[in-house]
């Protein structure tokens, strides 16, 4: 079975921002909030000229005064005035750009998997334009800021959900840190957000972006703990327990397929019960990247048990994420405290199984929430099932690594109620180990 959906989501219309040297776009900026009517400090921003629904309140996101416009040249402080934005595409250049970029970051990537997401929402030519308004679910954009000899300097990626957007990689080359780039592809796409009506924003923020995005507006919400355990050919477990998993059939016909590789009814029946369990955990309907990270996992590696949870896992590079994971309602669910954890040992077990017959893997990734651990007076999740993962995953060799923040802003306002505006969406006690870091 594949989990690569071959039906294109419709692209977005790209806004367009007036293009000016820092200078003029500060005081064009102050004038544009003074028009408004803001009261008190005014925070430059980005101005821009729309081709999606305008908002009305673009001076709440602050940015550093570089003005820029899609596909039309603008000036970085020191670094000249030939630097172009624009949206990447799903072509070869562009996709291997990103993984260049992402790597200098350290980040694991998977070209086939970027390639595949973007081409569904920009399209495989490149084209921006479509004439059935912009995307509202699964929009997966790439933005990136590219220098006078066309290498791209900067990118953020950025999806979706609907009720809520998730902001992903944001990285920028060494020289060009510190000149406003990071924080004008943030602004830029939580404008995105905003014209899709999303509610809130997510990301994880590492140590050194933490501040930045802070000062933008984002709050701390909870800790993902990355669990990792190098892997060698031939030194896992063979059990795979009770545990039920997805497989594919023999059939080549188009109408019993899953994104082009044959799936007999039963295997369409269980993704159904993967996605419908997924979306009341996660709080959106993914399935697009659900089956476009299945597409790489390791042996078709997909655990259904329609009593107890899900486990899915997906390959970037020399490295296996163990996500997305989580469990059935607690509360509703048919198994006992017992029958979960041999679930979640059970599929730990075949994942490693599985990812040591693949060619090429290292090693084995799983990114844990865990709860946040301050008293303010607000609620934050306590992520109740997550702990029993920790405990699985350092019961089978894994170990606790670097610690990233889990942040919200939110896009409204709603009358001071701050605690509902932040609140995760889903059931984040269910959680067991979220897919990625730059996706959700």
């Amino acid at each position: 079975m594949s989990c690569a959906s071959r039906v294109s989501s419709p692209a977005c219309h790209p806004r367009r921002l007036a293009a000016a040297s820092t200078t003029r776009t500060r005081t064009k900026a102050n004038q544009s909030a003074e028009r408004r009517g803001n009261i008190g400090r005014v925070i430059p921003d980005i101005s821009r000229r729309l081709r999606c629904a305008a908002t009305s309140d673009a001076s709440r996101f602050p940015t550093t005064g570089i003005d820029a416009s899609f596909d039309e040249t603008f000036c970085i402080m020191d670094m000249g005035c030939e630097h172009t934005l624009r949206r990447l595409s799903g072509t070869e250049s562009d996709v291997t750009a990103l993984d260049e970029l992402l790597k200098t970051a350290q980040f694991e990537t998977n070209g086939e998997e970027w390639r595949d997401l973007l081409r569904r929402t920009i399209g495989a030519d490149g084209s921006t334009e479509t004439t059935t308004g912009p995307c509202t679910k699964h929009s997966i954009r790439a933005t990136g800021v590219f220098d006078e000899r066309g290498i791209l300097v900067g990118v953020c990626t950025s999806i979706s959900y609907g009720a809520f957007g998730h902001l992903g990689n944001l990285v920028v080359s060494e020289k060009y840190r510190g000149r406003g780039v990071a924080s004008m592809l943030v602004n830029d796409a939580l404008f995105e957000f905003r014209d899709e009506k999303c509610k809130v924003a997510w990301l994880d923020a590492s140590d050194m972006g933490l501040r930045m995005y802070e000062n933008i507006g984002f709050e701390k919400r909870s800790l993902i703990t990355q669990w990792s355990k190098e892997i060698k050919g031939g030194d896992a477990g063979e059990g795979k327990g009770n545990v039920r998993t997805v497989n594919t059939a023999s059939t080549t016909d188009p109408a019993t397929t899953l994104g082009g590789i044959a799936a007999d009814q039963t295997t369409r029946e269980e993704f159904a019960a993967l996605n419908a369990m997924d979306t009341a955990v996660f709080g959106a309907d993914r399935e697009t990247l659900l089956k476009a990270w299945f597409d790489t996992s390791p042996n078709e590696f997909c655990v259904v048990d329609k009593d107890t949870g899900y486990a899915l896992a997906h390959t970037r590079g020399e490295v296996v994420y163990l996500g997305p994971w989580g469990f059935v309602d607690a509360g509703g669910g048919k198994r006992n405290a017992t029958e979960r954890e041999k679930f979640v040992a059970d599929a730990i077990r075949k994942v490693e199984d599985d990812a040591s017959r693949k060619g090429g893997v290292k090693k084995l990734v799983a990114y844990v929430p865990s709860p946040l651990g301050i008293q303010n007076g607000m609620t934050y999740p306590t992520f109740t099932s997550s702990e029993g993962m920790d405990i699985a995953l350092e019961k089978a060799g894994f170990t606790p690594g670097e610690i990233t923040t889990r942040m919200a802003m939110s896009l409204e306002v709603l009358d001071g109620d701050v605690e509902r505006q932040l609140r995760e969406p889903g059931a984040p006690n269910e959680t067991l180990a979220v897919a990625s870091l730059d996706l959700g």
